[in-house]
């Protein structure tokens, strides 16, 4: 097994008198901020930072030393990525540090930069590291060159086409190269769908990603969002990720993470280490991210990301920042903490390898609780609009937590729908499997639906318990596996008052007629159909919605033709169980599918709702890539 080597640098003593007049800006908010402040402040910190106005009553505002309400019309994510804005924040209370959390800023060169130019401590690697690992064509062609395998197929040309070696290896995944967390991606499996599938993908990456750098006022960096790459896909592999450290010069591996529990490319359980992991590959993967780390002098924390399938592993990309899972590592190494490692690099220190002593816990396991609902085909819906939380009543026992969430806790909808991070260790994976199944049993939301139920049952399947994990499982087995669940109670993590709960259905037949509602409280990014066009059951795409930070495609079950739609602009905000578009039933044969999908992203009207929203339904989202709860 590969030796990892420990630092001891963050082990120094916290309280050095310099650090006690140092000041911090967190810009970031909720669980992100909670989790800086807490090991900032047990260093010595003064922690400041600041907040969008419906954040105003959260709770990592009133733990702040000092926090400010950000300036201009944002009440959202850009409120969070408008860069002057943030910079003028941190000045004005003092700071001389800024640590971006986990997503937003955390990977904007842009920002480090602007950080740098106003006298500003950003706490992660450079502007030009980063620079390089936020475009996943770019690191993919070092990994290329430094002859670390991996699976890109090239950037797709901005037609849509797929390029005759690309489609050579169909299905291929179609990425946006400064993507993330899902956002941006798209399987395809015939060439007739790339350009849709492409569009898709501009679409939803401009969307989450683009108001970072517009914000620092360069607008032609905007145009790197729209670069979609190609990449082979691997219908049962394991996404598993290196955890590393360094200062440039000494680097450190701290073990490996299994990532592959996800749904639509979003990680829902992550394990450390990562189980039933050939020790040859372990090694292997562990070479490969020193390798690209040495390479490029790496400073800071990051992880290297790889996808396994037969023992053969691939580089797929590196995120140069603490990400949400960074919990189960420090879990299972005494006395770790990676936020004070970030610190302590930032305020100049080395690293000071020397071997690692490992945790009496051989085993962790990350759960993430999130205020969602599930439709019984298997559809995510964020949690209904001003659902309020009565109540959170966690279990008894060793565990770890990581959350905002309390009683009268209102889940904000333009951000990311996570509520908490559990942590739970064992000496075995079978036992820390059997914790996670009490503690999840235990764990109550009251007043607000969440995925808890479901994280119970993922636990119990054969496959979790097995260490048989792919990254298709959840998708392959999710409509299999709601149906087997009981109905949400008001005390067991849905929403008691009936009057918030989404429709139990988004088909209304009236007659003849047929009223397709919106699934979710969402914006419309393109309505695809016109009056008189037909439709396919499930085939047609007659609407895109953005909610949740993805962009959705609806369909409708029935067949007909389009009577009259009802919300037509782009950027429009609908409800749930708001009316879409009314639709004359009648038997279409399939040759008359009109499948089209408006790009209404050039469109004034879709411009106008960019500047009056600023990207409102944006990732601070994933907490992995944009943004954070």
């Amino acid at each position: 097994m590969h030796r990892t080597r420990q630092l001891v640098s963050q082990l120094s003593a916290a309280g050095q008198s310099n650090e006690r007049e140092e000041v911090l800006y967190i810009a970031n908010r909720c669980i992100s901020a909670l989790r800086v402040l807490r090991t900032a402040k047990r260093l010595g910190f003064r922690v400041v930072g600041g907040y969008c106005t419906s954040d105003a009553k959260e709770s990592f505002v009133g733990a702040l030393d000092s926090a400010v309400c950000l300036e201009g019309d944002d009440d959202g994510p850009s409120a969070y990525t408008n860069i002057p804005n943030v910079i003028k924040a941190a000045v004005a209370q003092g700071a001389k540090y800024i640590h971006p959390g986990i997503g937003f800023l955390s990977e904007s060169g842009d920002f480090a930069r602007a950080c740098k130019q106003a006298g500003l401590i950003f706490v992660g690697p450079s502007p030009e590291c980063l620079d390089l690992f936020g475009n996943k064509f770019q690191t993919c062609a070092l990994a290329t060159r430094l002859q670390v395998p991996n699976l890109s197929l090239g950037l797709v040309d901005r037609s849509g086409t797929l390029s005759p070696e690309q489609a050579a290896k169909l299905p291929v995944l179609l990425k946006a190269t400064n993507g993330g967390g899902g956002i941006g991606l798209r399987l395809i499996h015939t060439k007739e769908e790339a350009a849709d599938m492409y569009q898709r993908c501009v679409s939803e990456a401009t969307r989450a990603f683009a108001s970072s750098s517009s914000s620092s006022g360069d607008d032609n960096k905007n145009n790197q969002h729209a670069e979609i790459c190609a990449e082979i896909y691997l219908s049962r592999a394991r996404h598993v990720e290196v955890q590393l450290a360094g200062d440039g010069q000494d680097f450190v591996c701290l073990s490996d993470r299994e990532c592959s529990v996800q749904r639509k490319f979003q990680k829902m359980i992550e394990i450390a280490p990562c189980p039933a992991l050939d020790p040859t590959v372990r090694e292997g993967l562990a070479a490969c991210a020193l390798r690209i780390a040495q390479e490029t002098r790496y400073q800071g924390v990051g992880t290297f990301e790889f996808l396994v399938q037969d023992a053969t592993y691939y580089f797929i990309e590196c995120n140069p920042r603490l990400q949400v899972e960074h919990t189960v590592t420090e879990q299972i190494y005494r006395g770790l903490d990676l936020v004070a490692v970030q610190l302590r690099l930032a305020r100049g220190l080395r690293l000071v390898p020397t071997s690692l002593q490992r945790a009496s816990f051989g085993t962790a396991i990350q759960l993430r609780v999130c205020a969602e609902v599930y439709t019984p085909q298997g559809q995510v819906l964020p949690a209904p609009a001003n659902t309020r939380i009565a109540a959170v009543n966690f279990p008894r026992g060793e565990f770890r937590v990581e959350t905002f969430a309390k009683a009268g806790t209102v889940p904000n909808p333009k951000f990311d729908s996570l509520l908490a991070q559990i942590v739970v260790s064992a000496e075995s994976f079978e036992q820390c499997c059997l914790r996670c199944v009490e503690t999840l049993s235990e764990l109550e939301v009251v007043g607000c639906p969440t995925n808890i139920a479901l994280l119970k049952l993922i636990v119990q399947q054969p496959q979790f318990l097995h260490s048989q994990f792919t990254t298709s499982l959840v998708d392959r087995s999710l409509s299999t596996w709601l149906a087997s669940l009981p109905p949400p109670s008001s005390s067991g993590g849905s929403s008691s008052d009936d009057e918030s709960q989404p429709p139990s259905s988004f088909e209304l037949i009236k007659g003849q007629s047929l009223l397709l509602l919106s699934p979710m409280q969402a914006h419309v990014v393109a309505i695809s159909v016109a009056p008189g066009d037909t439709i396919v059951a499930n085939r047609t795409v007659v609407a895109v919605l953005s909610a949740l930070k993805m962009e959705h495609e609806i369909r409708c079950t029935r067949s007909g033709v389009v009577d009259k739609v009802i919300t037509c602009a782009a950027g429009a905000a609908v409800d749930a169980g708001a009316t879409l578009c009314e639709i004359i039933l009648k038997e279409v044969q399939v040759d008359q599918l009109r499948e089209t999908v408006v790009d209404n992203t050039k469109s004034p009207l879709f411009q106008q709702f960019y500047d009056k929203v600023k990207y409102f339904t944006q990732d601070a989202s994933r907490p992995d890539k944009t943004g954070s709860t």
